[in-house]
């Protein structure tokens, strides 16, 4: 029978190996709790980004939009203001000038 308090020399060298063992998993632990730490703050700059890329994007549909409902209203201003011009040039200029005007 055995005696209480005496181990089997066997699992005493295994107790042994494995508590040798313990500091290089609690570097190991610390190390991927590091790398936990790293990810999770590269996941914040991503998420960030993701958001100022989702604010930019809305900016510029929005500029497109205003764009596109602006340029018929710019145009109509165009040809307006390009037939007043030529209007006031049409007006200084002198009789024989305005005649050819109209003949070209």
């Amino acid at each position: 029978m055995r005696q209480l308090g005496h181990a089997h020399p066997l699992k005493m060298v295994k107790h042994e190996q494995a508590a040798d063992q313990v500091p290089l998993l609690v570097q190991r632990v610390e190390a991927i709790g590091a790398d936990v730490k790293d990810i999770k703050t590269e996941l914040r700059v991503v998420r960030e980004h993701d958001a100022e890329l989702h604010l930019v994007d809305q900016r510029l549909r929005a500029m497109e939009s205003w764009q596109g409902e602006a340029r018929p209203q710019l145009t109509n201003n165009i040809h307006v203001l390009m037939g007043e011009r030529g209007a006031r040039q049409h007006r200084n200029l002198s009789p024989a000038a305005a005649a050819e005007v109209h003949e070209s």
